[in-house]
């Protein structure tokens, strides 16, 4: 694992970033029309993107000061090159809008093509299909963001009976790698659901592959769900992210904030589960989170009528065998809910963390925060010490875990930051409290800076993802 990442991710996205290739070719963007050109006097992206598929060269895609807005008249793909002459197929270069038109999909990145977006905003992708999703990007390949916004893409399920739709946002399909960088995914991916049996993932990333999140917010996504057909059975999946059975991620630096799943049942017997809003591990995933905030994020379930509603895991569900390893996490304020439900069944639980059968998991937490207003855990969380909780859900049990302790948490904004995290009172026990060797991740190198990127010190840091100042 530790060399999949430090060494293949390195090496791909040096390619990238640091890394000029002689062969590498430029064209220039400098009509917004999307029709195909020529590109010797006018060029536009689809045609940009259409000759550069036609050489083995590298190939940058640049945008001038009078492109600002593209509006697309169908999906942007983009294909494997010969790799023996080159070290990626294209780079775009912003800063510019690609308007999917709520009409079809951004971008489909095939299998093998080697692609960095660099200040591409990308919106109004629309699908409307009974299986699939990715409406913004669908990933078959190794794709790079860098200070990217991919959000208002949305997906519509179109089959009244059954239906099984993923990723709103971004798609990452199994064998591919996606990278995000300094980049925002939302607001305001949208899946809809409508069948009376709906499995619905990850509004903001549905991910079957390897993907390494840094830097970035996956915000104010949502998934929602209206049935009214007899003996309805909806689940609804990790609105903010979902990792996928098997599937691999790593997250530093980051913030998962604002997230929502809404479901509403009507008729006689129907079972609705709304699951980890913020996100969800599938079986037997694997997550390293770091210096991130995970907050404010919501999972609803409606009842009306005899239904069975469940709303687990306000801020992560976990399912059976997955493994998750936390170091200073901020998880608060995240919340579950079954309003309006009449049926004794109804349950929520956790606003925290919920594991399904968690004597088949590996979920560990180290120097990191819960504050919820109640219900932080549904059992025991493997401490490994330093971790602090406004309650005893979570069964910390190391001898510096501080447990019914008020965090003392300011709100949840921008700190002079990119991302969102929540501030520290000067009152609040998570000060200075922290493992006094370091904070460390669970490769056990030294967190020299917080969520922000404001220095730790290394023998005196804090619990959770924000340094106090």
């Amino acid at each position: 694992m530790v060399f999949h990442r430090v060494i293949v991710i390195f090496l791909f996205v040096s390619s990238l970033f640091f890394v000029e290739n002689v062969y590498a070719k430029t064209f220039v963007v400098n009509t917004e029309v999307d029709d195909m050109y020529d590109c010797v006097e006018k060029c536009s992206l689809r045609s940009a993107l259409e000759f550069s598929q036609k050489n083995d060269e590298s190939d940058d895609i640049i945008f001038t000061h009078a492109v600002t807005h593209i509006q697309l008249k169908d999906t942007l793909s983009i294909q494997a090159g010969n790799k023996k002459t080159q070290r990626y197929d294209v780079r775009l270069r912003g800063p510019v809008h690609i308007d999917g038109m709520n009409k079809h999909r951004v971008f489909f990145i095939e299998k093998n093509a080697t692609v960095m977006f660099d200040g591409i905003d990308m919106s109004n992708g629309f699908v409307s299909l009974s299986h699939g999703g990715g409406a913004g990007v669908y990933n078959e390949g190794n794709l790079v963001l860098n200070n990217v916004d991919i959000f208002a893409n949305r997906i519509v399920g179109n089959n009244a009976v059954s239906e099984q739709l993923y990723g709103a946002g971004i798609y990452n399909a199994f064998g591919a790698q996606l990278i995000i960088r300094h980049s925002t995914i939302g607001p305001r991916n949208n899946i809809d659901g409508h069948a009376r049996i709906s499995h619905v993932y990850g509004a903001g990333i549905y991910s079957r592959g390897l993907l390494d999140i840094d830097d970035s917010n996956i915000e104010h996504n949502v998934i929602q769900n209206s049935s009214s057909g007899k003996n309805a059975y909806i689940e609804l999946h990790g609105a903010g992210i979902y990792l996928a059975e098997h599937s691999s991620a790593y997250i530093d630096d980051s913030a998962i904030v604002y997230n929502r799943l809404r479901g509403e049942t009507y008729n006689n017997k129907a079972h609705l589960y709304a699951r980890g809003a913020g996100m969800v591990l599938g079986p037997y995933a694997t997550l390293h989170v770091n210096n991130s905030t995970i907050s404010s994020n919501k999972s609803q379930a409606y009842a009306y009528s005899n239904n069975f509603a469940y709303a687990h895991g306000g801020g992560v569900f976990a399912h059976i065998g997955s493994h998750l390893f936390a170091s200073n996490v901020t998880l608060a304020y995240n919340i579950v809910d079954t309003p309006l439900s009449i049926f004794p069944d109804a349950t929520a639980v956790a606003n925290g963390l919920y594991v399904l059968q968690n004597n088949m998991s590996d979920i560990r937490f180290k120097n990191s925060i819960f504050y919820h207003k109640t219900n932080n855990c549904n059992e025991h969380i493997v401490s490994d010490d330093y971790n602090i909780s406004n309650d005893e859900s979570c069964d910390f049990d190391k001898i510096h875990d501080i447990q019914n302790a008020d965090t003392i948490l300011k709100s949840l904004q921008k700190y002079d930051a990119f991302t969102y995290t929540h501030a520290l009172d000067f009152t609040s026990p998570a000060i200075d409290s922290a493992n006094p060797e370091g904070c460390f991740d669970y490769y056990n190198n030294v967190l020299l800076h917080d969520q922000r990127g404001k220095v730790r010190p290394q023998y005196s840091c804090d619990r959770g993802a924000h340094e106090f100042e």
